[in-house]
């Protein structure tokens, strides 16, 4: 799935705290790597690919100001404005399946599945900076023009709150972007949302054509939200890490709850944070927590998917890699360049496309996001 939320100047604290320095599992505690900055806009400025830590985040998100030395990017933030919109949060989840096998694989096929889901995220980002990178210019705002492209940090993380396994990845992106005359303005953030949809179910495909091609996977039928689980995964196994995290959740909106009520107000965000904290503390599995290396993670799932009878090895014909379901029932959507169209519903009635406002605001006519003369390209330039 992929989720979508806006930032304030003053919630940046939170997302840094929350997820770039580890209490939802930042890679970089556990040495796998750091979060980067990534985006056309991050390439025109020349740091795609570098470090996003705590003083540039702060720079960006907190200030507006550029990431590099704080200089001004146009108009800049009030980083106490609750109002104001610093960014948004973008967070793309697999199936659960999906981060199960990452977790139980060996470590071949294990970096395979971790390949894929960067691979996905990366389509579906290239998607989102073609048709949502744009800005507004005129007389209250009603030239809608493009620009360089997003200005973005992403964090990958391989845990739920629950420490159980769940790879996903942050995708924080910047409310500035530049125009083709070298302004610096606010991103037309309605567009994001337009396209949210779009993106999420981008992002399931293509998820499903790299691990398809990569690990010879089958897969469950494509629901409504087109999402579909790898056949050959214990269903026990899902349910079981999935109920843990259920468990956590529940605890921390009571805690949120129960404090909103003694405060007679609302919580911050870092205050909503610090109950489900305490509530992770208080449902955590012993002896597993962020700091954790991945392979001691690794191991201690596989301990307990052995415990419940289900190690990788009564589930997959080749450990790791082949899962024991007949190929036959594989729904192959790599080199169908129509397939990928076919499992995005549409907004409206027709759940056959899915459309999205044109570049040209005085053109209002519906365009499909995935055109069919792109629609694999789109995903995997060069290899059709």
């Amino acid at each position: 799935m992929m989720s979508l939320t806006t930032m304030s100047p003053s919630a940046w604290r939170y997302y840094v705290e929350e997820i770039a320095r580890g209490r939802e599992d930042y890679f970089a505690k556990g040495a796998e790597r750091s979060g980067q900055f990534s985006g056309r806009g991050a390439e025109a400025l020349g740091i795609a690919g570098h470090v996003a830590n705590a003083v540039t985040l702060e720079r960006l998100f907190g200030h507006g100001t550029d990431p590099r030395d704080g200089s001004a990017l146009g108009r800049g933030f009030d980083p106490d404005n609750e109002r104001a919109v610093a960014g948004f949060a973008l967070t793309f989840s697999p199936p659960k399946s999906v981060s199960v096998l990452w977790a139980l694989a060996d470590k071949s096929a294990s970096a395979e599945v971790l390949a894929a889901h960067e691979a996905a995220v990366r389509a579906s980002m290239g998607f989102v900076e073609d048709h949502a990178a744009f800005t507004r210019r005129g007389h209250n705002g009603v030239l809608q023009v493009d620009t360089e492209g997003l200005l973005a940090a992403s964090f990958l993380h391989r845990t739920s709150r629950a420490a159980d396994p769940q790879l996903h990845t942050h995708v924080f992106v910047a409310n500035k972007v530049r125009a083709e005359d070298g302004a610096w303005l606010a991103l037309d953030g309605r567009e994001l949302f337009a396209t949210q949809k779009a993106t999420g179910m981008l992002y399931k495909a293509a998820l499903r054509t790299e691990l398809t091609e990569r690990l010879g996977l089958s897969w469950s039928a494509v629901d409504d939200d087109g999402a579909a689980e790898i056949e050959g995964v214990p269903p026990l196994l899902l349910d079981y890490w999935s109920a843990r995290r259920h468990e956590l959740k529940a605890l921390g909106d009571e805690l949120i709850a129960n404090r909103s009520a003694k405060v007679g107000r609302s919580l911050s965000p870092n205050e909503r944070a610090e109950c489900f904290q305490i509530a992770a503390y208080r449902t955590r599995t012993a002896k597993v927590d962020a700091d954790t290396p991945t392979e001691e993670l690794r191991g201690h799932w596989r301990a307990e998917a052995e415990a419940w009878g289900l190690a990788p090895e009564t589930w997959t014909a080749d450990p790791g890699r082949t899962l024991k379901t007949p190929r036959s029932r594989l729904r192959f959507l790599g080199r169908d360049p129509g397939a990928i169209g076919r499992v995005i519903p549409g907004r409206k009635e027709d759940h056959r496309s899915v459309t999205v406002k044109s570049r040209n605001r005085f053109d209002q006519g519906k365009q499909k996001i995935i055109e069919r003369e792109h629609r694999a390209q789109l995903l995997y330039p060069g290899r059709m």
